[in-house]
């Protein structure tokens, strides 16, 4: 028949196995998910950084654009001042301007749409990671659960695994009072210390047997 302390150790072994293997799904599990993380905060990082380069080129190329237009405006406005062209001319030189204009509020209202696109691309991103971090939280919590009733279990573990002789022992303490038997006799003691004369009282005591021995023997010696 198995002991207790037999069937412990089996327990505790089977713990351990069971450990083991929480431990490593529980590794498995982080390491998925610090990966999931780490690819989508990239993939974020990325976006950011080519929708940046993108929208100071746009806005870098808008610019020379409209520098030009600008140039472009105040020599038709000289030439129409000074009435140098027919009106024919002037007329189409309008125009052409005036398609030039068309042309940077198209081309504004695309950047400002792409802009756009970016951003919600962006957004997603962000809910993803988000997602991602939330989960790896409640992962994390998951295993702070599961590490404490592992915890409680190797203390249930250790508890049965007491000795049978221990606990032998310690019944028949118990049943034959010798913690009490301690206990009377130290009381007894105490109580026995306190009752006896202390080394000054004997002293005392004996200066004045002395005493009286000296002066029954003067006595004597003056009645002779």
């Amino acid at each position: 028949m198995a002991t207790r302390s037999s069937r412990a150790k089996r327990s505790a072994k089977q713990a351990h196995k069971d450990l083991e293997h929480a431990l490593y799904d529980m590794k498995k599990v982080m390491e998925r998910l610090h990966q999931d993380a780490s690819k989508a905060f990239e993939r974020r990082a990325d976006h950011l950084t080519a929708s940046a380069l993108k929208h100071i080129q746009q806005v870098e190329d808008g610019e020379e654009g409209l520098v030009a237009l600008q140039k472009r405006i105040s020599r038709l406005s000289k030439e129409m001042e000074s009435g140098q062209n027919d009106r024919s001319m002037v007329a189409a030189a309008v125009q052409d301007v005036l398609a030039d204009v068309s042309h940077q509020e198209e081309e504004h209202d695309r950047i400002k749409r792409d802009s756009m696109r970016e951003q919600d691309a962006g957004s997603n991103m962000t809910q993803i990671l988000k997602a991602q971090i939330t989960e790896l939280l409640k992962e994390l919590e998951y295993i702070e659960e599961r590490l404490y009733e592992i915890d409680q279990q190797y203390c249930r573990l250790v508890d049965m695994g007491r000795p049978e002789a221990l606990t032998d022992i310690l019944g028949n303490v118990s049943e034959l009072g010798l913690r009490e038997l301690v206990e009377e006799y130290e009381h007894e003691q105490n109580l026995s210390n306190a009752d006896s004369p202390s080394e000054e009282q004997l002293k005392g005591q004996l200066e004045s047997a002395l005493a009286e021995i000296d002066e029954e023997t003067s006595g004597d010696d003056g009645s002779n």
